[in-house]
């Protein structure tokens, strides 16, 4: 019987190897594709452009994880600053049932996704990963 552990890679000062890097890649494009799929079957709002904004950004974060383009970085650096405050601005308005406590809790869990990529994808090692040439304001 196989067992799988999950591990938590640290984004401490240690160096990534690729093999982190492809392992923590494939987690977070499945977490996009997740993202988009949610999105998508919420189209059914179609008056509603900041859903289908959504559903564009996520997906073309996950095709560039996929095919591992450069334009990725920078376009998850910005989505997840403004997500991470998002999140922040969300969990600071007062809950006044428990679904908004379940809300809340979900944006703090959002809001350490978004802390993480930030962190992650302004690493050396992903923008080498990335074929990047470190020359913009992002590195």
């Amino acid at each position: 019987m196989k067992i799988e552990t999950i591990q938590i890679i640290s984004l401490s000062s240690k160096k990534l190897s690729l093999e982190d890097v492809q392992i923590i890649l494939r987690r977070i494009r499945r977490v996009y594709f997740i993202f988009a799929l949610l999105n998508f079957s919420d189209l059914y709002r179609l008056g509603d452009p900041e859903a289908f904004a959504s559903l564009v950004l996520y997906t073309a974060i996950y095709v560039g994880l996929r095919y591992e383009k450069s334009w990725v970085i920078p376009l998850i650096l910005i989505s997840s600053a403004s997500g991470l405050l998002r999140s922040l601005a969300w969990m600071m308005e007062p809950a006044n049932s428990y679904a908004d406590l379940l809300q809340r809790g979900i944006s703090g869990l959002l809001a350490i996704f978004y802390f993480y990529q930030i962190g992650f994808f302004r690493k050396r090692e992903v923008g080498d990963f990335f074929r990047e040439q470190h020359n913009h304001i992002f590195f």
